[in-house]
């Protein structure tokens, strides 16, 4: 975990809060695309694609779910970082159903 916990806190901090769940959900539907448009980041839209590329080149047809996969994870602990560089608490798996108020 060394080594992603290094590519991740090399990222530059996103403009405002960005909500993790939401980012995973982007990321398994539309991929690096949905990322960079949500995120306003051309390294968020970039970098997914370029490894879901690689694992087509690698794996062929199976590698897409592979790149699809690594895309949802991605954008999840993308938003996750950045908003701990922000100094926003956040717990893990609380969603944004938690946030509203109850009748």
């Amino acid at each position: 975990m060394g080594i992603i916990n290094e590519m991740f806190e090399k990222l530059p901090v996103l403009n405002d809060r960005k909500d993790p769940t939401l980012s995973a959900i982007l990321g398994l539907l539309f991929g690096g695309i949905g990322l960079g448009i949500y995120f306003r980041s051309f390294i968020d839209f970039l970098l997914p694609i370029l490894i879901t590329m690689v694992f087509v080149a690698i794996f062929e047809d199976v590698g897409f779910l592979g790149g699809v996969l690594f895309a949802s994870i991605y954008g999840y602990f993308r938003a996750l970082t950045s908003n701990q560089k922000m100094g926003i608490k956040e717990r893990v798996g609380e969603g944004p159903w938690k946030r509203w108020p109850t009748i």
